[in-house]
């Protein structure tokens, strides 16, 4: 079937252009979205905005009754909510340089820019395995040029108004150039990702268990260097307290509570089982024996499958949402590199396996009160993490 050099042409055109207007269409327009939704078109902007107002004005970010006064009617005292750490006050208070409808707008450019270099990262990690291969002639490029553009992730972070391509994308820039042995590029994308440490900080142990100093020193820097205005204007030990403060009132919110269906983590099934107020903390405990263990026993670990590992890892043991899930596509290359153009059956499993990823777990709760159904997409995750590290263990016997 894929033989047949125009067929398959025609196919990866299809794909790629569905994958363009699905996300044009859900996550830029809001065509399908619910009133609900609609309400919070590009609201972590708002959130972003009037934080970078509140950190210009010298005040206090993380207390939503002073963040709220400085523009009238973006937001509530109730609604909003930041909890980025002290190094997001430069990307912050860029956008608050501008109108709020020209920050909106910045924000999804930025994205798609950063979502068009996600993209090709993730071909160039592909290519290291299947080697160099024509552009839509090979349905393997295709695919994965359409799932990662076509993912719930990419529009419900376009929509939201949200960071996960960016941060996911200089996450995989760092692991690119980790993997290129090019420390500096690679701790200076690394600090840009810890912006959101429920994404990063898999790899960041990863590379303190490698002893890779300068990529972690770099890092730091960087951070620290991020740091500098809010630590000039509100000092050092006061930033970091009203930051902790913060992330108290972000983790007591509803949205962060477990129930929530759009918290995609491990912490909702332990809460299942009786863990209550101990979840967090085990599920964390879990992902850094699950890093340790692989680092211990699973040796020769190469480029193509590192990151989707600790990107899976991070996933269902951190305190990840929905729209953090575009990290997810960086096990594609591995998994599509496994399959042959001819091997028509797989090709279609791992299809399958994308359709129902990207249905949206608000259809299974309407109708169904089942964890299985409930967690589809975490089950997806922890069924690629298995094969992935087996296939270490088979390269290892």
């Amino acid at each position: 079937m894929f033989h047949n050099k125009r067929f398959t042409i025609i196919i990866s055109c299809l794909l790629i252009f569905t994958a363009i207007t699905s996300v044009a269409l859900f996550g830029i327009v809001g065509y399908g979205r619910s009133n609900i939704l609609k309400e919070r078109i590009r609201i972590d902007t708002k959130f972003f905005y009037l934080a970078g107002k509140t950190w210009l004005e010298g005040f206090n970010p993380y207390d939503a009754s002073t963040a709220c006064k400085m523009v009238d009617g973006v937001c509530s005292i109730y609604s909003y909510s930041f909890a980025y750490p002290p190094s997001s006050a430069i990307f912050v208070m860029s956008l608050a340089l501008l109108d709020l409808k020209y920050a909106q707008l910045a924000v999804i450019i930025v994205n798609i820019l950063c979502l068009i270099l996600f993209v090709y990262i993730n071909l160039r990690i592909l290519s290291a395995s299947i080697g160099n291969q024509r552009f839509i002639t090979d349905i393997r490029i295709s695919l994965l040029i359409a799932m990662v553009i076509g993912n719930v992730a990419v529009a419900n972070t376009l929509w939201m108004g949200q960071t996960g391509i960016i941060i996911s994308t200089v996450l995989i820039m760092s692991y690119y150039f980790y993997f290129q042995s090019n420390d500096i590029i690679s701790g200076l994308f690394l600090s840009l990702a810890l912006l959101k440490p429920q994404l990063s900080y898999p790899f960041f142990l990863w590379l303190l268990l490698e002893k890779k100093w300068k990529i972690l020193t770099v890092s730091l820097v960087g951070t620290f260097f991020f740091c500098i205005v809010p630590f000039s204007v509100r000092g050092i030990s006061r930033t970091f307290s009203e930051w902790i403060k913060g992330l108290g009132y972000y983790l007591s919110d509803p949205a962060n509570q477990m129930g929530n269906f759009t918290l995609s983590a491990a912490r909702q099934l332990l809460n299942d089982l009786g863990f209550h107020s101990y979840a967090s903390l085990i599920a964390i405990l879990i992902s850094l024996i699950l890093i340790i263990s692989i680092h211990k026993y699973c040796k020769n670990i190469n480029m193509i499958n590192l990151l989707g590992i600790l990107s899976i890892i991070g996933l269902l043991f951190g305190q990840a949402h929905h729209y953090d899930l575009v990290i997810a596509a960086v096990i594609l290359p591995f998994f599509l590199s496994k399959v042959s153009v001819t091997d028509y059956r797989s090709l279609f499993l791992l299809i399958a396996l994308f359709v129902i990823f990207n249905l949206p777990r608000v259809a299974f709760l309407l109708k169904f009160d089942y964890w299985v159904l409930n967690s589809h997409r975490e089950i997806i995750l922890l069924g690629a993490l298995l094969l992935m590290v087996r296939k270490y263990e088979k390269a290892n016997e």
